[in-house]
């Protein structure tokens, strides 16, 4: 040990060795240290083509990057191949849908008025393979991302309420599913 202090640490955490050892992240390769407090990541989920969310949100806030950008904590990455390829935008068009919000509104944790947006249960969400050919979410959810970059303030009500609807038929609901959905997102 370099110093009386390193010295001092190392014996007070030696005392809980077997908890620290039996975390998640530590590998027994040695990679990942005791005492550290988290895993690194791979840089390649932070590049490219990825829909992004905050940790913790009054609804369901998804956004598509396909920049590079880097977070440090609090923000879930979903990429391709985290997905089983559905194409980024198709999935965003769903992930920010009224259905979803109703579904992780139940499925999820909540915190008062926020719910959590963590990789599970996101990575539960059932979605139809069908989506993957569904031209008229993507041409809309296109449009949107568009108004958006030109003007951050932009009304885009209306195509959301669209795509909705485009997801609605996409899990096939009833005319009174619908209904719920809606009364409660």
């Amino acid at each position: 040990y370099p110093n009386d202090s390193d010295k001092i640490i190392a014996s007070h955490l030696s005392k809980f060795d077997a908890i620290l050892s039996s975390r998640a992240e530590v590998e027994p390769s040695g990679r990942i240290r005791q005492y550290a407090i988290t895993r690194p990541r791979s840089i390649e989920m932070f590049r490219g083509e990825k829909v992004i969310c905050p940790l913790w949100s009054k609804s369901n806030t998804f956004a598509y990057d396909d920049n590079d950008w880097f977070a440090a904590t609090d923000v879930t990455y979903l990429t391709s191949k985290l997905n089983n390829h559905i194409p980024m935008k198709l999935l965003l068009a769903i992930l920010n849908s009224k259905f979803v919000y109703v579904w992780i509104s139940y499925k999820g944790k909540k915190k008062g008025e926020l719910i959590e947006l963590p990789p599970q249960p996101i990575s539960e969400i059932p979605i139809p393979e069908v989506i993957n050919n569904n031209q008229e979410i993507l041409s809309a959810v296109d449009e949107v991302l568009s108004l958006k970059q030109l003007d951050k303030d932009n009304d885009t009500a209306e195509l959301e309420s669209k795509i909705d609807h485009l997801v609605y038929g996409v899990y096939n609901l009833t005319q009174n599913e619908i209904e719920l959905i809606e009364k409660n997102a």
